[in-house]
């Protein structure tokens, strides 16, 4: 079972104990809603309050802890539905993060394995094959149909059709010709150019594109990183009121 899946399924059944106590308490069920609220509420809360726990004995309190202790008063007065309500949002929050998380990676994979791998360089009248992050500024390169450029570079021969969608987003390849200015991960279409990398492959515009998507996974948003700022001490001015 994966991770997203793992995570998703938490907020599904308190969802589906939630339901089913609402239909029991319209009559459409013979069972008491109260009964089935507290048993959803036992088996979905029980995993919630552990993986707070095991993060208090990290020594994270985070504002998870006012969650669990709903949870858990839920369960101890026997109102189990608001109980019920606090875990769908707390895991229900977690699953959206785990597929953003999980969709980040993979367009860093997508990126990665798209990138320039191989370059054709120019040596007096003989071309060599070598791998991209050889490229040297200066180098003189050689991109055929159906590659893409390996590094930023600049055309010296040649005319062609770029398709720059996977860097500028524009739908509508342009005319590369003497001259013209080339970021890596554009793809050649119809002609072979002959070009000057003014930078290196680990220095290009697609590189670049590749580590700030890892960059934007690694991290945080600026909204999360305030709401963790504070929870530090709404959590107890929260357990102050509360008292």
């Amino acid at each position: 079972m994966t991770p997203r899946l793992r995570a998703a399924l938490l907020p599904a059944a308190a969802l589906v104990f939630i339901a089913a106590g609402l239909f029991a308490r319209s009559g459409l069920l013979p069972h008491p809603a109260i009964g089935i609220w507290m048993a959803g509420l036992l088996l979905t809360g029980t995993p919630v309050v552990l993986h707070t726990a095991r993060g208090m004995l990290r020594g994270q309190f985070a504002a998870d802890i006012v969650a669990t202790l709903a949870i858990l008063t839920a369960y101890a007065v026997a109102d189990p539905l608001p109980g019920l309500i606090v875990v769908l949002m707390q895991t229900g929050g977690e699953a959206l993060e785990r597929l953003a998380e999980g969709r980040a990676s993979a367009a860093v994979r997508e990126l990665e394995a798209q990138a320039p791998r191989v370059a054709h360089r120019w040596r007096g009248e003989h071309l060599d094959d070598i791998p991209a992050d050889a490229i040297a500024t200066g180098d003189h390169l050689l991109v055929r149909p159906g590659e893409l450029v390996p590094a930023d570079a600049v055309v010296l021969e040649g005319r062609s059709h770029v398709d720059t969608k996977a860097i500028t987003g524009e739908p509508v390849p342009r005319v590369a010709e003497t001259g013209t200015l080339l970021l890596s991960g554009m793809a050649n279409i119809e002609g072979p150019l002959t070009v000057r990398a003014t930078a290196r492959a680990g220095e290009s515009q697609y590189a670049r594109i590749v580590d700030l998507v890892r960059n934007a996974q690694a991290g945080k948003a600026p909204l999360q990183r305030l709401a963790d700022r504070y929870a530090v001490w709404f959590t107890p001015l929260t357990l102050v009121v509360c008292a």
